[in-house]
């Protein structure tokens, strides 16, 4: 009944059945080799494309990577051939066996849309939300191989520990520090020279068009701001002493800083964006989060002080009640 249908139609049921999950795709194309073919069809792959992967869907994995290989080297033959993935969204629920099939399918979906394009890439958002644990390989063996320019917003977060959990979105002028445990401080990454310079690589190939970053397990001392001067929103970890002077002089346009915390006496990296005044007007908001209660190492009064000789910033909200703050 179902095959009686048109293409047209096949493919507008097709599209519904994928809205939130590509993977869903995988069943439909196992069946037979008329929606196999439909399953391919760059007009699933074009626009948002939804990886939502679970403990049970290894073989389905697998299986999409392959197809999608498939098509890429389809689509290579064929020049007429484009997908015009806008937006690649991937969440793995946890570490196992097929963590090798998860990585090549999201290269797959890096290069069926762009090495079957005669110009440019139209992606312009990625947001992987996986285990920490796979942070470093997904760089090394998937992100760093897109070659577009393109890319607006790049996100790569833990899958238990989203931005909305952890981000008390704030009105502009706001500072705020909150002890929100995460995982992403367990696996802060030992950066080789040769990744660290393919990170800056694959990145400044979109300096001009990069507006958020949103890696909490990447070190900022290893992230190319100085090639980043367009970048409008940051989330990080400090790992180090900042050079508030030199981050702002990197990022002009920055508006909203976020920054995880190893532990709590780590907050000393932080303290020169609270105390030098000269810094501002700059950014608009600034989020630090740790595992640790972070009024061990910041007093209210002290941050009430320094917040006070700070133009721009106007309340603050440090894990106690509001407290109003002049601006200057």
């Amino acid at each position: 009944m179902l095959l009686s249908l048109p293409n047209e139609l096949l493919l507008d049921i097709l599209k519904y059945l994928c809205n939130e999950n590509h993977l869903k795709l995988v069943s439909v194309a196992s069946t037979c080799r008329r929606l196999h073919m439909l399953a391919s069809d760059r007009s699933l792959w074009s626009g948002p494309v939804n990886v939502i992967l679970d403990r049970w869907s290894q073989d389905n994995t697998k299986a999409l990577a392959l197809m999608l290989a498939q098509e890429k080297q389809h689509g290579i033959n064929d020049k007429k051939t484009f997908y015009h993935t806008t937006h690649i969204t991937m969440a793995i629920e946890q570490v196992d066996d097929s963590t090798h099939d998860h990585i090549q399918l999201l290269k797959n979906l890096f290069e069926i849309q762009q090495e079957t394009q005669q110009c440019s890439s139209s992606l312009t958002d990625i947001s992987i939300y996986v285990p920490a644990v796979m942070h470093m390989s997904l760089i090394e063996n998937a992100l760093i191989y897109h070659n577009g320019s393109s890319i607006e917003n790049i996100i790569l977060r833990d899958t238990n520990n989203t931005l909305a959990n952890d981000h008390v979105n704030g009105e502009d002028g706001h500072s705020n520090t909150s002890n929100h445990a995460n995982d992403h401080n367990d696996h802060a990454f030992d950066i080789s020279p040769s990744i660290k310079q393919a990170v800056h690589q694959w990145l400044i190939k979109s300096k001009y068009a990069l507006k958020n970053i949103e890696f909490p397990s990447f070190p900022l001392h290893c992230l190319p701001t100085s090639d980043l001067s367009r970048l409008e929103s940051l989330t990080i970890l400090a790992t180090k002493d900042i050079d508030a002077y030199q981050l702002r002089q990197d990022l002009p346009n920055l508006k909203h800083l976020t920054l995880y915390l190893q532990q709590a006496d780590h907050f000393s990296y932080v303290r020169p964006l609270l105390t030098n005044k000269d810094l501002y007007p700059w950014i608009e908001s600034l989020t630090v989060i740790c595992h640790d209660d972070l009024k061990l190492s910041l007093d209210q009064n002290e941050l009430t002080e320094c917040l006070m000789t700070i133009k721009g910033l106007s309340r603050v909200n440090a894990g106690w009640d509001m407290v109003a703050v002049d601006t200057l």
